[in-house]
């Protein structure tokens, strides 16, 4: 059960009983245990670190697709997977249902990459959910000697259903990027704030961060990794 909203005073710290207990298994430090707590800018950098998330995940799958070999050419699969992966994570980051993210508006200043972006949604939408795209080629041709000779055979023309050129994904990649950049700085301020609010003295986004990692681990927060039978 969530507790009600703690509005801290500009040098409070979170205390024991402002809280509530994550989890009631062993720890591996004895000394500290994780906290839930409210706090106005508390959903919002949460939010903002999803969607970094997503952003990271769709930069890795270009970087892959940008490596040598090119993988379009050698292995379609693993292509088609990567570059799907990259449209459907950054496309996260824009979301029209519930969750917050992203909007059109973060690239005001870059008309030139609003227009990458627009483009991207255009090639998602009906080259990636929908098979009605330009860009998907299936055609049968024959073999002849000229326009007035009989057919010899059959020859197949095809566009995978899902490529791009190296500069394309340059572009996407750029794109990406961009936006990266912009949530970090966001998610830089607000957990700045957030760490002057919460842990109160100097402490930064990264310093409370640091401090955590030092006193706790990912087992201590999410349970043991391991589970024997």
């Amino acid at each position: 059960m969530l507790q009600e909203a703690w509005n801290p005073s500009a040098d409070a710290g979170v205390r024991a009983q402002d809280c509530f207990p994550m989890t009631k298994l062993p720890l591996m430090n004895a000394r500290y245990r994780p906290y839930s707590f409210s706090h106005p800018l508390k959903q919002k950098l949460a939010y903002l670190l999803s969607v970094e998330r997503d952003l990271v995940r769709a930069k890795e799958a270009l970087e892959l697709l940008l490596g040598s070999p090119p993988l379009f050419g050698e292995s379609g699969v693993i292509a088609s997977s990567l570059y799907t992966q990259a449209l459907v994570s950054y496309f996260r980051c824009f979301p029209a249902g519930t969750r917050k993210g992203l909007s059109r508006a973060l690239y005001s200043e870059r008309p030139d990459l609003l227009e990458r972006h627009d483009d991207m949604r255009s090639i998602r939408d009906q080259h990636i959910t929908h098979s009605v795209s330009e860009f998907e080629c299936w055609d049968i041709l024959v073999a002849a000697k000229d326009e007035s000779s009989p057919a010899i055979g059959f020859g197949i023309q095809s566009q995978p259903p899902v490529s791009a050129s190296p500069n394309k994904l340059q572009g996407f990649f750029a794109l990406v990027n961009y936006a990266h950049t912009q949530v970090k700085k966001s998610i830089t301020s607000i957990g700045n704030q957030l760490a002057k609010e919460v842990v109160g003295g100097k402490a930064t986004w990264k310093s409370a961060r640091r401090a955590f990692d030092k006193h706790l681990t990912a087992e201590d927060v999410d349970g043991p990794t391991d589970i024997e039978a």
